[in-house]
């Protein structure tokens, strides 16, 4: 399963991704991106339908 986090805040990205890490979701693929666009084209690039 993948974690998408979006934010143009650098500092509020890595403070999502160590909480989450955190609370138990380090086995789970985080990715970081700073623009919904291209975040959400990459995203659905992975999907498999």
């Amino acid at each position: 399963m993948k974690i998408l986090i979006v934010d143009d805040s650098k500092a509020m990205r890595m403070i999502i991704k160590r909480t989450l890490r955190q609370a138990g979701y380090d086995d789970f693929a985080i990715e970081e991106a700073t623009t919904t666009v291209k975040t959400f084209q990459n995203a659905l690039a992975g999907i498999v339908a």
